[in-house]
């Protein structure tokens, strides 16, 4: 539930994930939250944001997941978990059931744009999310003519998503 002073309704039930951040503007009456309920989402926050979910910690105890199935769904369940334990791992891994290769239009010349100037802090995040990449052989250092910088985008949890910005290599 939300109070929402000076408004036609003093109080509002809003879902978890509807919650933001408030910033008071003077002629803006404040929201103030008074009590909100998650209902079985609590494992997965602390202090309002998302924490990744340890696949190890699933599988050591998959019941406590399985418990909305029925016995014979279930059973399966637990089956191809310990089928395909290898794809559930606390890293992911690259992909092999596919590859590609780009083919570039003739008279194309390469494009290497310097990277964007950031923050101490979002440089800092860029730095582990890279390393965290090239320590699990998701991506390998390069030399190539082409370069595209990567930027920060800002998540509704409060985190970062990485991206590349391939803008300039649209004709």
């Amino acid at each position: 539930m939300i109070a929402t002073p000076g408004r036609r309704k003093t109080r509002r039930l809003v879902h978890v994930n509807l919650i933001k951040e408030y910033h008071p503007k003077d002629e803006v009456p404040t929201l103030v939250i008074e009590n909100v309920t998650s209902k079985g989402y609590d494992d997965f926050c602390i202090s309002g944001k998302e924490v990744k979910i340890q696949n190890s910690d699933v599988l050591k105890n998959p019941s406590t997941k399985l418990s909305h199935l029925s016995l014979t769904q279930a059973e399966d369940v637990n089956e191809l978990l310990m089928q395909f334990k290898e794809i559930f791992g606390d890293v992911p891994k690259a992909c092999t059931a596919a590859s590609h290769n780009v083919q570039l239009v003739e008279g194309a010349r390469p494009v290497k744009q310097p990277f964007y100037r950031l923050s101490h802090e979002k440089l800092r995040i860029l730095k582990q999310e890279v390393d965290f990449l090239l320590d699990n052989n998701l991506a390998e250092p390069s030399d190539s003519p082409w370069a595209s910088p990567c930027i920060l985008v800002a998540k509704k949890d409060g985190g970062h998503r990485m991206c590349t910005d391939f803008e300039r290599l649209i004709p």
